[in-house]
């Protein structure tokens, strides 16, 4: 996996399966946990793909290049995504010409779509960079949700082994913001997203304890598909995020854990909560 990390992403792979069966060894990889057929069918099934064992031993018999030319290997699938990104670029620019779109927009996009491919074997980074002269910025004050402690609007992290109270802190910050009381400014709304306590046995005793205003608290369970099914909230749905910042109207944003939302559940990780104010 170390030799393709930074070469391959799962949407690299035409075949659905492939990407996620790739998918999954990353999750793995990024967790420090062994790579076989059984702990991957066991990701699979976690993110709920209806992948069989016979189709992973399948895979790993018929697909899988040994250790010397994985890298290789891995440099043909980039390529040939990029190809078929190319083509999706034309096929695109052909239909704006078809429409009657004007050519400066045609041509602004295909050339920012072509800045993430290979020149000459080497990724054209400079077509990407972004770069800011610092005199041109303006200087901003840090607003507190936490005196010197939570920056309002950043990213909080509560770190710590298991079972060293992180889940109890992030509720015992969230209880008195609900109210106004001790930290910075009035009291505000807070949004968590759970993984690992109960609701009812958990986190309301815990907060109804600590005096919290149970009223201003909101928890985001799931999110339904187009057919009304229910599924896990990770934090690539960028849009069910926003919908639920947009309704609820934070100060505080507790997830806990946050490895339960990249992908895949790992109990008691390192990197415990995260805080967004």
């Amino acid at each position: 996996m170390g030799e393709i990390v930074g070469i391959l992403e799962p949407e690299d792979f035409y075949s659905p399966t492939h990407a996620k069966v790739y998918e999954a060894m990353l999750n793995l990889s990024e967790l420090g946990e062994s790579i076989d057929i059984v702990t991957v069918l066991e990701r699979t099934k976690l993110k709920g793909w209806n992948i069989s064992a016979a189709d992973l031993a399948g895979l790993a018999q018929d697909a899988f290049p040994s250790s010397p030319v994985v890298r290789g290997h891995a440099k043909i699938v980039k390529e040939a995504s990029y190809k078929r990104q190319l083509l999706a670029l034309v096929r695109n620019a052909e239909e704006n010409i078809l429409s009657g779109q004007d050519m400066e927009s045609i041509l602004e996009a295909l050339a920012f779509g072509t800045t993430v491919f290979q020149t000459n074997g080497k990724e054209n980074v400079a077509g990407r960079l972004v770069l800011v002269n610092l005199s041109e910025v303006a200087r901003e004050e840090v607003e507190w949700v936490w005196a010197s402690r939570i920056p309002r609007g950043k990213l909080t992290l509560i770190e710590g082994d298991p079972g060293f109270g992180k889940s109890w802190l992030s509720l015992a910050i969230a209880a008195p913001l609900t109210r106004g009381i001790v930290l910075s400014g009035p009291a505000g709304n807070v949004l968590i997203l759970t993984a690992e306590d109960g609701l009812g046995d958990t986190v309301r005793p815990r907060l109804e304890d600590m005096g919290a205003d149970l009223r201003r608290v909101s928890l985001l369970q799931a999110v339904r598909d187009k057919k009304g099914q229910q599924r896990g909230v990770t934090l690539k749905d960028v849009e069910t995020l926003d919908n639920a910042l947009a309704l609820t109207k934070p100060r505080l944003a507790i997830v806990d854990p946050l490895v339960a939302y990249l992908g895949g559940v790992r109990r008691g990780s390192f990197i415990g909560r995260v805080i967004l104010s």
